[in-house]
């Protein structure tokens, strides 16, 4: 199942479950190298991230199991029993083609992962809003 799926209120509590597993992953020191990669010529935000990932891959995996397993499971509406081979493969697999989970995954690499803020990150107007 891809993010741009899920509707309404489950789709906020798809989105909030999966905060904390994907800032685990970005945040593991295991996994620094992965994030500094270089762009190639032509090639897009997305294209770029499904190319680390893909080559990097089994690395992520075994440093991040569980987190791993979470996310699957928080997209598949099932619990880590009801997960088989297929279904992590396939449900690995899919995330690579769900441009709203990469860019889900990308932000957070960009803001948690320790990758330096873009110009605009830094000018824009974070304050609380007024009630």
């Amino acid at each position: 199942m891809k993010l741009s799926e899920l509707k309404g209120e489950h789709a906020i509590e798809v989105i909030a479950d999966l905060i904390a597993p994907i800032t685990n992953i970005v945040s593991n020191p295991e996994n620094k190298s992965w994030r500094l990669v270089e762009r190639r010529e032509g090639e897009t935000d997305r294209e770029m991230a499904a190319r680390e990932l893909r080559v990097k891959v089994p690395k992520l995996l075994r440093s991040n199991k569980k987190d791993v397993l979470d996310i699957l499971c928080t997209i598949n509406g099932k619990s880590p029993e009801e997960m088989s081979l297929f279904d992590i493969t396939k449900g690995t697999i899919e995330l690579f083609d769900d441009e709203d989970f990469i860019s889900l995954f990308m932000y957070a690499v960009n803001t948690v992962g320790g990758i330096q803020p873009t110009e605009s990150s830094v000018t824009a107007d974070h304050s609380e809003p007024e009630s």
